[in-house]
C-alpha cells in the first residue's frame, strides 16, 4: 500500500506547544515489536533519513516558526545532525591581536531533557513538576527534528514587550523577506519532494499575533504551487495572555489595547484562511477566544489551568490527533482531500471541532447501552463562540479506545 504523506508546518510559540504535544504524542505511541501492530501508519507524519555518520533517523516532517529565544536549550538544527564545532586557532586567517571572542552562555538543560539524553527509560515514574518548569515549548519536548525543520525569526525576540511580532501585517511583510520567499519555500519543496503521494499540508498558526499573517501568506503560497493538494488550517488561540496580569490603569490600558490588535489579527487571518485553504477550524479551550478569552470549557475526568499554555495545548493536541486519525490509518481510503470536501459543503471553509475527553466508559460495557444512559452533551465545542448542536450540516466523528463492536 503506498503512502499518502502529509506536510506539518507550524508558525508561532502556542502552535509549536501543541506541536511538541502532538509529537510526544506520535512517538510514544509507536510499536517496536512485531506482535504489537498498530493500525496507524506513522509515514504519514514522519519521514526517514540518515544522518553523516549513515546513522538511520525516523523524524516528523514538519517545518516550525518561532522567535528568538523561544528554543531555551533547544538546537536550532536539532541535535541528529549535529556537526557544529568551533574553529581551530590555526584555522582563523586575522592576526590573534585583532579577533574579539565572545561566547553565549549556555543555559543548563532541564533535568528532564537531560535525563532525556541518557536514554527515555530513566524518565518513568518521575516527577519533573512541568507545570512550573516548562517555560516554552522546547522545554517539554520529546521528539528530534530534521536540520531544517527549526527556523528561527531573528528579527524579533520572544516575550519582548517593546517591539513584539504582534501584528498581522508584519508577519505578511516577513513572508516576502528573503528567509522566507526563498528559503522557507525551499524547504517546503524538498519535504515534499520526497514524498511518494503527497496528499496534503496541516498547517496550525497562531490567529492572534504576527503568525497570523506569515501563516496565512505561506498558504497563499501553498495553493499557488501546490494548488492540487488539500490544505488544512488550524488557527489556534490561547485561553489567556500576559498582559491580564496587570495592575496599574496604565497597564490594564495597555492590555485592552492588545486585545483590540488581536481581534482585528484574528479577522485578517480568518479573511485570508477561507480564501486559500481547503478547510479551516478555529481552537480554543476557553468560550470565547475573542476579545477576550473568556470562560474556560470543561472536559469530563480532566482539571487543567486555562493559564498554562503547557495544559491547554495538550488538550487542543489530543483533538488533533483524534480528528486527523480516519486519514492516517493504514486500512482505508479515506484522505484529507476526502476530509475537507466533506466539511467544505457548498464552499463554506470554515468547520468547528468538538471534544469528548476522556470518554466515559467502562472496562467491559456496551457502547449503545452507554450512549443510552449519556446525561448531557456528548461533547464541549473547542472552537470559540460556537455552540455545536443537532442542526448540523455535515460532521465528522471519530471514536477511539473502545472495543470493536462483535
Amino acid at each position: 500500500m503506498t503512502t499518502r504523506e502529509i506536510c506539518s508546518l507550524q508558525f508561532g510559540h502556542y502552535s509549536n506547544f501543541i506541536g511538541a504535544h502532538w509529537w510526544n504524542l506520535q512517538e510514544f505511541s509507536f510499536s517496536f515489536t512485531p506482535d504489537d501492530y498498530s493500525e496507524i501508519n506513522n509515514r504519514v507524519l514522519y519521514r526517514e533519513g540518515l544522518t553523516l555518520k549513515g546513522q538511520p533517523t525516523y523524524t516528523p516532517r514538519v517545518l516550525l516558526v518561532d522567535l528568538k529565544g523561544s528554543l531555551n536549550t533547544l538546537a536550532e538544527h536539532g541535535e541528529l545532525y549535529d556537526t557544529s564545532s568551533s574553529p581551530k586557532e590555526n584555522e582563523i586567517p586575522w592576526h590573534p591581536n585583532r579577533i574579539e571572542v565572545k561566547e553565549d552562555v549556555k543555559k543548563p538543560k532541564s533535568e528532564f531533557l537531560q535525563d532525556l539524553d541518557s536514554g527515555p527509560s530513566t524518565t518513568v515514574n518521575k516527577n519533573y513538576n512541568f507545570e512550573t518548569n516548562v517555560k516554552v515549548w522546547s522545554d517539554c519536548l520529546y521528539t528530534r527534528f530534521h536540520p531544517n525543520t527549526i527556523n528561527v525569526i531573528k528579527e524579533y525576540e520572544h516575550n519582548n514587550q517593546d517591539a513584539g511580532f504582534d501584528l498581522f501585517t508584519q508577519g505578511k511583510q516577513m513572508w516576502k523577506t528573503e528567509k522566507f520567499e526563498d528559503d522557507f519555500s525551499d524547504k517546503i519543496r524538498n519535504f515534499v519532494e520526497e514524498c511518494d503521494s503527497l496528499q496534503g499540508f496541516h498547517v496550525i498558526l497562531d490567529g492572534n499575533n504576527g503568525f497570523s499573517g506569515l501563516g496565512s501568506n505561506c498558504i497563499e503560497h501553498l495553493k499557488d504551487d501546490y494548488d492540487r493538494k488539500s490544505v488544512l488550517a488550524i488557527p489556534v488561540l490561547p485561553s489567556y495572555y500576559n498582559d491580564y496580569s496587570n495592575e496599574t490603569d496604565e497597564e490594564q490600558r495597555t492590555s485592552q489595547i492588545k486585545d483590540s490588535i488581536r481581534v482585528i489579527n484574528s479577522a485578517l487571518s480568518f479573511t485570508d484562511l477561507a480564501e486559500s485553504s481547503s478547510l479551516f477550524v478555529p481552537l480554543c479551550t476557553s468560550k470565547d477566544g475573542w476579545r477576550q478569552p473568556g470562560l474556560k470549557r470543561e472536559f469530563n475526568h480532566v482539571q487543567y489551568n486555562d493559564k498554562l499554555m503547557y495544559h491547554t495545548s495538550a488538550i487542543l493536541a489530543s483533538a488533533l490527533d483524534t480528528i486527523t486519525l480516519k486519514y492516517r490509518l493504514r486500512e482505508g481510503h479515506y484522505s484529507l482531500s476526502d476530509l475537507c470536501a466533506d466539511l467544505n459543503l457548498h464552499n463554506r471553509k470554515l468547520a468547528a471541532a468538538s471534544l469528548c475527553l476522556r470518554f466515559s466508559f467502562n472496562e467491559g460495557a456496551d457502547l449503545i447501552e452507554c450512549l443510552d444512559n449519556w446525561d448531557g452533551p456528548l461533547t464541549q465545542s473547542i472552537t470559540p463562540r460556537c455552540t455545536i448542536g443537532t442542526d448540523r450540516m455535515m460532521q465528522l466523528i471519530t471514536l477511539r479506545g473502545i472495543p470493536k463492536i462483535v
